[in-house]
């Protein structure tokens, strides 16, 4: 379903949105280290936002056919909300 190319980073949460629109993807940095993350889809993506805690977006991220790639800080929580074609 979903592969990450950064070892220092880990899911921590995997449900649907409070909202039921999306699914909702939590990931926390683990090893003080700056960068970004792609993710890999087995679906394609139709829709990736990044969210507050509360699920709130904040902003698109970037995502291209079934990938989505964001920043991420040392020990920083990402919030992903999206929608698979």
């Amino acid at each position: 379903f979903l592969s990450c190319d950064s070892s220092h980073v880990t899911l921590e949460a995997f449900k649907q949105s409070e909202d039921g629109t999306a699914l909702v993807l939590r990931f926390v940095e683990r090893h003080r280290t700056t960068g970004n993350v792609t993710l890999t889809f087995a679906k394609n993506v139709r829709c990736a936002k990044l969210c507050n805690l509360m699920e709130v977006e904040e902003q698109d991220a970037d995502h291209n056919a079934n990938t989505v790639t964001f920043p991420i800080k040392p020990y920083e929580i990402k919030t992903l909300k999206l929608s698979l074609a």
